[in-house]
């Protein structure tokens, strides 16, 4: 299910007001799918070192797991990379805004960019909103950084549990700013499946124009 601008324009708005409510009464936001979620991962306890360790190791896994990938190279829309030959591209507009598809078999299954010309926000302010963001419908499970082509990335992953998103789905967002353009960056897939997928193929490939 491919998320347009208007369903993110929903999610943002909601999210503010939700924030609002809490603010204002005081009421503590709950995990509506604790029980769900491996501990490992919702534990905020758990140390930096750990977290860093965990994710060289899987990055290793993924690494290995995809060195006999057959793939092929997109460019347009002013950037570049890699992906499974088996996956397809579709490119389409959302007001001023460029979108690339770049989905499996399943439909439900995809890598979203949203490139965003002028987005009148700091890399600053994509930091902290990052840190404090809601997802309606979907429960966070960690931040992060990333780099791509060289630009300090914001990414966050989430667990779905309500609309506009898939059941069960493990969400991450990756949003970054060169060029004064915003890249914002959804990728989706089952929770069980999310770390097999050749995700990182395209994203350690991309290449901003």
């Amino acid at each position: 299910m491919k998320i347009s601008r208007t369903q993110i324009e929903v999610i943002v708005v909601g999210a503010l007001l939700l924030i609002l409510v809490v603010h204002s009464m005081n009421i503590p936001i709950g995990n509506p799918i604790e029980g769900a979620v491996d501990s490992e991962i919702t534990d905020t306890s758990v140390k930096a070192t750990n977290t860093s360790e965990k994710n060289s190791k899987n990055a290793e896994e993924r690494t290995k797991s995809n060195q006999n990938i057959t793939t092929k190279v997109y460019t347009g829309n002013g950037v570049t990379f890699k992906y499974p030959d088996s996956w397809t591209v579709t490119c389409d507009k959302s007001g001023d805004d460029d979108m690339i598809f770049v989905s499996k078999s399943d439909p439900n299954t995809y890598l979203q960019v949203q490139i965003i010309e002028n987005p009148g926000i700091s890399e600053r302010t994509l930091e902290e909103e990052g840190d404090d963001s809601i997802m309606l419908g979907a429960n966070k499970i960690s931040n992060g950084t990333i780099y791509i082509d060289g630009q300090k990335a914001y990414m966050q992953d989430h667990i779905s549990y309500l609309w506009p998103f898939s059941w069960d789905y493990q969400i991450r967002t990756i949003t970054f700013i060169k060029n004064e353009k915003m890249y914002a960056i959804l990728l989706q897939a089952p929770r069980e499946e999310f770390s097999k997928e050749p995700f990182n193929v395209i994203i350690e490939s991309l290449k901003i124009h």
